[in-house]
């Protein structure tokens, strides 16, 4: 995206969506700014980082609850956990 007066409204503008299902991730960046070795280096880290994070999460330790799951009850890590350990007795 671009301001009215034709210039680029951030060097770096990373922008993603879901789209038939899947992840769909733009990057725009200013030519002057960088070059294009390190713009696919950083698609690059970023794809692996993405997979990392997806393995993570489908792995058997995952899932759970964290507070901002709960945001409004203002509670922290250890309260949820003595929460949650009550619900599992």
């Amino acid at each position: 995206d671009r301001a009215a007066n034709g210039k680029r409204m951030a060097i770096l503008d990373i922008s993603g969506a879901i789209i038939e299902g899947k992840l769909r991730v733009n990057i725009k960046y200013a030519h002057t700014m960088f070059n294009r070795q390190t713009i696919k280096a950083l698609c690059t880290d970023y794809q692996a980082s993405l997979t990392g994070l997806i393995e993570h999460c489908k792995g058997p330790g995952a899932g759970g609850y964290t507070p901002s799951d709960f945001a409004e009850a203002g509670l922290d890590q250890d309260d949820l956990d003595d929460i949650l350990d009550d619900l599992d007795e």
